[in-house]
């Protein structure tokens, strides 16, 4: 794996080297030069250290998200296989081309259990790059429903499927359907491979649980970059928060304040730059995800720190029952009491009740604007409106997920000061 380290002499590795003269010398998109000429910087010749490349600016995803995918293709447009998109939880999704030559890494931990017939429960965006890191596996290669679980767990009993690559959430509504046309089936799945949302100890236990004689494998990347960080068998056996770094990428932790690398131990954000996407390669991507390298004590073999992931940087986002809730949203609900509460807030998030039965309760710690007495009659006006104005998802308010019993009635506590004292002061905080 490719880490600048604190020395700010550290060398650059080849890989990086190439990068930066390829998309210097690309004949299809010129956005790296222009960007970068700006500050003073004509020549990728002069880039050869740590400290060279920290003088690059920082790439966002509002960048990437405010232009045509067509305006960041490295390649000819012949050449596109596929779209990547992001989620969208920050407003508009980011779109990214994948031309013929990207570098799928197929997942090792197939072969690792002996699993030869794995289903696929993603959502649609997700299952072409699936289809594609599995196709370099010689085994089957079969896609359930999401929208029909029933469905897929009869496809699970009649094909004999062993692995699954899917989500918790999914993991958890899948169970029911297979326990109703068959308790064993469960039993038979060797592996569960998981992405896509957050995943914390408590969660590992319970699929552990249902799925007794899987291993629970989870990665961690994103749509914009390749995988960053990979699960051995050791890492997984053990329910860890620890990942494997890929060679994939070069990859910075910055202290989100100074902007300087962050030493062993010491949290900040983790900043990639893709070094086998030629396509559209990223350089200094902000990921927005906080991060530390830790010691690695893992007996695999696998050299270089592990990676740590501790949650997102400003707090601004948590997935939880299939949901992913950001504070941009909850923002754009608190718009209809502005004449009564500041813009800071806190909203503190509790998962209870059982996998197949959740209950997610919420807890809003509001400032009142000077002048506004904490009266109950302001309280209950909130409790009611507040879940009507805030859109969960494209198709539902909290009111509706209210109703269907997912989520509970949110409490309302008025504040004074805030338990979380980070930097920005509108934060979502999965307990």
């Amino acid at each position: 794996m490719f880490i600048r380290e604190k020395d700010k002499n550290q060398p650059l590795p080849q890989e990086l080297i190439n990068l930066l003269k390829f998309v210097w010398q690309n004949d299809y998109c010129a956005f790296y030069r222009e960007k970068f000429s700006k500050l003073g910087i004509n020549s990728s010749k002069k880039i050869k250290t740590a400290d060279d490349f920290s003088k690059l600016p920082f790439l966002t995803k509002d960048e990437l998200k405010n232009r045509s995918p067509f305006d960041f293709l490295f390649i000819k447009e012949e050449d596109i296989q596929r779209v990547a998109l992001t989620s969208g939880t920050s407003g508009r999704p980011a779109m990214l081309f994948r031309g013929r030559n990207y570098p799928y890494i197929t997942p090792t931990a197939f072969k690792e259990v002996g699993a030869v017939r794995p289903m696929i429960l993603q959502s649609p965006f997700q299952l072409p790059s699936v289809f594609f890191r599995l196709n370099k596996i010689e085994f089957s290669i079969i896609t359930g429903d999401i929208h029909n679980l029933a469905l897929s767990s009869f496809m699970i009993e009649q094909l004999k499927i062993d692995s699954l690559w899917t989500t918790p959430t999914l993991a958890f509504f899948l169970l029911k359907h297979l326990n109703k046309l068959n308790p064993a089936l469960p039993k038979n799945i060797k592996l569960l491979l998981i992405g896509g949302e957050r995943i914390d100890f408590k969660k590992k236990k319970e699929l552990k649980k249902a799925y007794p004689n899987a291993v629970i494998s989870v990665s961690y990347g994103s749509s914009e970059l390749a995988k960053v960080g990979l699960q051995c068998l050791n890492l997984a056996r053990d329910y860890s928060d620890y990942y494997h770094l890929r060679d994939e990428n070069y990859i910075e932790v910055i202290n989100t304040v100074t902007g300087e690398s962050a030493g062993l131990g010491e949290k900040g954000e983790l900043v990639a730059t893709t070094l086998k996407i030629f396509d559209t390669p990223l350089i200094r991507y902000r990921t927005g995800d906080l991060v530390s390298l830790e010691k690695n004590n893992c007996s695999c073999g696998i050299k270089g720190p592990l990676l740590k992931v501790w949650g997102r940087v400003n707090f601004d986002m948590a997935r939880v029952a299939g949901f992913e809730l950001t504070s941009w949203q909850v923002e754009k609900a608190f718009e209809k009491f502005k004449n009564y509460l500041k813009e800071d807030f806190e909203i503190h998030i509790f998962e209870e009740g059982t996998p197949e039965n959740p209950k997610i309760r919420l807890n809003l710690k509001l400032v009142l604007k000077d002048g506004i007495k904490d009266e109950i009659w302001l309280k209950n006006f909130i409790k009611e409106n507040f879940p009507k104005a805030w859109r969960i998802s494209p198709r539902l308010t909290l009111k509706e997920v209210i109703r269907s019993g997912i989520f509970l009635e949110p409490e309302i506590d008025f504040v004074e000061s805030f338990e979380f004292q980070g930097k920005k002061r509108a934060a979502l905080i999965l307990h």
